[in-house]
């Protein structure tokens, strides 16, 4: 898929050094329209100058995501980044591997080293092994069978239950509600990639 195409007018000389008493293009009224990459009678005549109507074809959007991911990844506000290995790139945590997908098309391009694809990893000890992403519409899904859970909302959900399961157990009850401090956030991201 590409961007829209755009058209763009670009102004050139005055009529007068454009065009001769009989309305031919002078030499500069033609290189103006060479340069422009239109035909002389294309030009535009207009408040006493010539026109020219430049149509630049769209970008693939593919190849447009690899030059702007990278920048919006660096981009990142992150509180607490830093430098990995001997790079001259900070994030809050090393790039292992990158999966960047444009429908199912792969969107490639390279950042601290590693280059995008359309493999992610599982798990660290329940489903160590790689997996395909085939689409954004199959990620959740994937991820879940490879024992991540993606949605922060649901898997707060979880460890909320397993949190009052487990204190049920042991006789005494949860308390509900997140602290004032965001200890509570802090909880729910130290657990880990799986729910169950």
């Amino acid at each position: 898929m590409n961007q829209e195409r755009v058209s763009t007018e670009m102004r050139g000389t005055s009529l007068a050094i454009a065009f001769d008493a009989e309305g031919n293009p002078t030499k500069a009224g033609a290189g103006f329209a060479r340069g422009q990459g239109v035909e002389p009678s294309e030009l535009i005549q207009r408040d006493g100058y010539v026109y020219a109507v430049v149509h630049e074809k769209g970008a693939e959007t593919a190849q447009l995501l690899a030059e702007l991911l990278p920048e919006l990844i660096r981009a990142i506000p992150l509180p607490n980044s830093m430098r990995w290995g001997d790079l001259d790139f900070r994030f809050i945590r090393p790039i292992r591997w990158i999966v960047a997908l444009y429908g199912t098309e792969v969107v490639s391009f390279t950042l601290a080293n590693v280059t995008s694809g359309n493999t992610s990893r599982g798990h660290r000890t329940l489903s160590p092994q790689d997996f395909i992403i085939f689409s954004p519409a199959d990620y959740e899904a994937a991820c879940e069978k490879a024992y991540i859970i993606v949605d922060q909302e649901r898997w707060r959900a979880m460890i909320t239950e397993q949190i009052a399961e487990t204190a049920k157990a042991a006789g005494g009850r949860a308390v509900e509600g997140r602290s004032r401090d965001g200890h509570g956030d802090r909880v729910y991201g130290a657990v880990g990639d799986h729910g169950w």
